[in-house]
């Protein structure tokens, strides 16, 4: 045992320094873990196969309590419930939506 992995007296138990999250933590193991920017991806790949929305720009950046898009977004006709598509995607309660939409014809999107 070296300096750093030595045991750490607490009063309830003994845990290494090298322990990621030891035993009798309060750790909730229920939460999902995502690779890194796994959710901005699957956010990311839904927004760009809607065939009713063409975007010539997407950001797609995860916040402390959510995610926050931004870029350009070409619509033909009504402006599609951005922030309910992402929910039912990823689980993302709230979505900072500061795209940019602009309204063109149906013949380019």
């Amino acid at each position: 045992m070296n300096r750093l992995s030595r045991p750490v007296e607490t009063p309830n138990s003994t845990t290494e320094w090298d322990d990621p999250v030891p035993a009798n933590s309060d750790w909730n193991w229920d939460i999902p873990v995502c690779a890194p920017h796994e959710v901005e991806g699957q956010i990311r790949s839904a927004l760009l196969a809607r065939p009713d929305m063409h975007f010539t720009s997407l950001v797609v950046r995860r916040t402390d309590d959510g995610v926050c898009l931004q870029g350009v977004m070409q619509v033909a006709d009504e402006v599609p419930d951005i922030a309910a598509i992402i929910r039912r995607v990823s689980g993302v309660e709230t979505v900072h939506n500061q795209l940019l939409i602009q309204v063109v014809d149906a013949q380019i999107v």
